[in-house]
Formats: structure tokens, sequence, C-alpha cells
């Protein structure tokens, strides 16, 4: 759910909650690969620093693991 805090001119701030939690917008999400992540933290270093992450695969992807795996 998205709700308006606050508007001025085109710009709005704002809270995004989803069952994970509440953000504040707008919002700097850092994006980053299995790869990138693996060459600089370990799941510990993660954990301790309260990151979460989230596992986004294409509709394509999900169709393709889904006829391999039964």
């Amino acid at each position: 759910m998205f709700k308006v805090i606050k508007r001025e001119g085109r710009a709005r701030r704002g809270e995004f909650t989803c069952p994970h939690g509440t953000a504040q917008t707008p919002v700097f999400m850092n994006v980053g690969t299995q790869g990138a992540i693996k060459g600089a933290l370990s799941a510990r270093d993660l954990k301790d620093i309260g990151c979460q992450i989230e596992h986004v695969i294409s509709a394509e992807t999900f169709d393709a693991l889904k006829r391999h795996a039964g």
C-alpha cells in the first residue's frame, strides 16, 4: 500500500508498506546481483547490517524452472 504524506508541486513524500515492512519514499534502493554481493560481503555481514534480500525473477525464468522441476 502507498500513502502520500506530503505534496509540493509535482513531488510527493510517502510511505510504501509491504509484507516485509515500511519504506519512506523517495528512497534509494541498492540493487545488486548475487555475484556482486558474493564478492563483497558474507551472509553473516548482510544479516549483521539488517539487509533484506528479495529474490526477483522474470516470468520466463519462473516458467523454465517450473517446467524442469516438475
